[in-house]
């Protein structure tokens, strides 16, 4: 028989030494904010000047500004121990890799009574090793945003009984309020006409060549716009241009504009490797744009090949070429994989669900370990 838990107020302490523009950075804001709507005290400690930190300004999550210089900062890691000490944390959430040592160290040097939870966003690629048998020693679990990532630890060594699959989420508010006013100003600004195919890839570097290395063997002209990444960037889009394809490139943008991006994609792309589970595929799936991604990681999660996307094998440019054809010159496949896609994300992908499921494992976690007394220890 299942145990009925009461819900207490937790008060968690989430870490993250990045939070620059990025899909992880929007993840751990929804999380934080989510948690903190459902009653919880909820603390973020990240770099001031960064994206994450103004993202969560003006909001019910208390923002410590920290600076992460290495894995074994000493100061550091004090700062983490005052900020528990202080704010009696239950909690401690860790989001990526700097953060993830120093955490680990303070509770072996203060002896911190805090729980440990380390969150992993992207495919594991830590040696293992001592790594892992760190973790089982200091922490109580480690969260993994997809079942790829769970696999993935555990091919590097980290134990299965340490891992829990709690899938990102995204808020249907996000969505509310994309502008059509400045949908219409891009396709202006983009010169887009009705009949025109644009490709659409939004991330931070991840592979983007992949798809200008497809784009030759297409035997119609498209234009390609890569939100969040420069010119620079990339290589080899000249003789891609050459070719009758146009590349447009918007550099680093806030939320809303990228958002209005997906109201101009005939079909979202996403290249990448390493995604635990793309915010920025969830967010073209809600937003019905179809999707074609990798056969890697968490993009085996969310997209069922026919389905709800197409899938193409990593470092073959021909078959993501094939794969854009089909969509284009099937429109009615195009419907369908958007509308199965939309479907999906708000039944199993919400934010509500993904804030639900940290709540209750949290709190299972504080139950199973007796967590009742605060630490009551004080700093030297």
């Amino acid at each position: 028989m299942c145990k009925l838990l009461v819900l207490r107020i937790m008060r968690l302490l989430f870490l993250t030494y990045q939070g620059g523009i990025a899909g992880s950075t929007y993840s751990i804001s929804y999380l934080a904010r989510g948690l903190s709507q459902q009653g919880h005290e909820v603390f973020v400690g990240c770099p001031e000047d960064s994206f994450l930190y103004n993202l969560l300004d003006d909001t019910e999550v208390k923002c410590i500004p920290m600076t992460f210089r290495s894995k074994t900062d000493g100061a550091c890691i004090r700062h983490i121990a005052e900020i528990v000490s202080d704010h009696h944390i239950d909690i401690i959430n860790t989001q990526s890799s700097k953060d993830r040592y120093l955490a680990m160290f303070a509770k072996m040097r203060y002896h911190l009574q805090s729980e440990i939870v380390h969150t992993r966003r992207q495919m594991c690629k830590s040696f293992g090793g001592p790594v892992a048998w760190l973790t089982y020693l200091t922490s109580k679990a480690i969260i993994a945003v997809s079942q790829e990532v769970k696999h993935s630890l555990i091919r590097k060594g980290f134990f299965r009984k340490q891992i829990k699959v709690i899938t990102n989420g995204t808020p249907a508010s996000k969505y509310d309020h994309i502008d059509p006013v400045l949908v219409e100003k891009l396709r202006r600004k983009y010169k887009i006409h009705p009949g025109d195919i644009v490709l659409g890839v939004v991330s931070r570097l991840k592979d983007q060549e992949q798809l200008i290395r497809a784009l030759p063997y297409l035997p119609f002209s498209v234009k390609v716009i890569f939100v969040g990444i420069t010119r620079e960037q990339l290589a080899r889009d000249q003789e891609v241009e050459n070719a009758g394809h146009e590349l447009i490139f918007t550099g680093k943008i806030g939320p809303e504009e990228a958002l209005a991006h997906y109201k101009l994609f005939t079909i979202k792309v996403l290249p990448s490797r390493m995604e635990g589970l793309s915010q920025s595929l969830l967010e073209a799936m809600y937003l019905n744009v179809p999707v074609i991604a990798t056969a890697e990681g968490g993009n085996l999660s969310l997209i069922e090949h026919g389905v709800n996307g197409l899938l193409f094998e990593h470092s073959h440019p021909l078959a993501l070429a094939n794969e854009i054809e089909r969509l284009v010159n099937k429109p009615g496949l195009r419907h369908k994989l958007a509308l199965n896609a939309k479907e999906m994300v708000q039944h199993e992908y919400s934010m509500e669900n993904t804030v639900k499921n940290y709540e209750w494992y949290f709190e299972e976690l504080l139950e199973v370990s007796h967590h009742a007394v605060k630490p009551d220890f004080h700093l030297q």
